[in-house]
């Protein structure tokens, strides 16, 4: 890394949760990191400068694109982020509720605002 790059040091990787919401961010988020892998619907890409992998979704206008922090190059397509976004709906929404879910024979609380538990709301494509 060259001195000058070093002086206007934009990472910030660490502090940043392990699943972003690429809209939530700003407008070069993305573009600051280099790309390493394409695949189905999913890239990979690097920070130059703390070297943390993050997958990212491929825009598409009917689903929200993610950002998640993957361990390792191995296996990166394959990362489960599901518990990410389900812990991530839950807390956008409030948390849990007293109520249960309405669908028949779960008996998970449902998420505050809404009649569903967060698997059956994820099932019915929730992704916030």
């Amino acid at each position: 890394m060259n001195s000058l790059h070093a002086i206007f040091s934009v990472c910030n990787c660490k502090a940043r949760a392990p699943l972003l919401y690429v809209a939530d961010q700003p407008a070069d988020f993305v573009a600051q990191f280099d790309p390493v892998a394409g695949g189905a619907w999913v890239n990979l890409f690097r920070c130059p400068e703390c070297l943390q992998l993050w997958r990212v979704d491929v825009w598409d206008k009917l689903q929200t694109q993610t950002a998640v922090k993957v361990p390792s190059q191995a296996d990166w397509e394959s990362f489960d982020s599901k518990p990410l976004i389900l812990d991530s709906i839950v807390q956008q929404r409030g948390g849990l509720s007293d109520d249960t879910c309405i669908r028949a024979g779960c008996n998970a609380r449902a998420v505050k605002t809404v009649v569903y538990c967060v698997e059956h709301l994820f099932a019915v494509g929730a992704r916030r």
